[in-house]
């Protein structure tokens, strides 16, 4: 049973490290940064990049999942 819980706990583990500097960096985050974090910290890192807002591509503030438009800088912003 602990082999089982060990390898479960290592595929958690790697997952995170995989995906959570995808998730960041497609929201205009920077991978490397989420790469070291998922290394640290994976499960708590997977979910905080879900989570976070995306940035917008022009000044980097935070803008809504759903904005045609960033309030800060006023650039027009491609939502595909």
């Amino acid at each position: 049973m602990e082999i089982i819980t060990n390898l479960i706990f290592w595929i958690v583990w790697i997952v995170g490290i995989i995906f959570a500097p995808r998730i960041a960096s497609n929201k205009g985050y920077s991978g490397f940064a989420w790469f070291l974090y998922g290394l640290l910290l994976a499960p708590i890192a997977i979910v905080h990049a879900l989570l976070m807002s995306p940035l917008c591509p022009y000044c980097t503030e935070k803008i809504n999942r759903n904005a045609k438009r960033c309030p800060h800088c006023t650039s027009e912003l491609n939502n595909t």
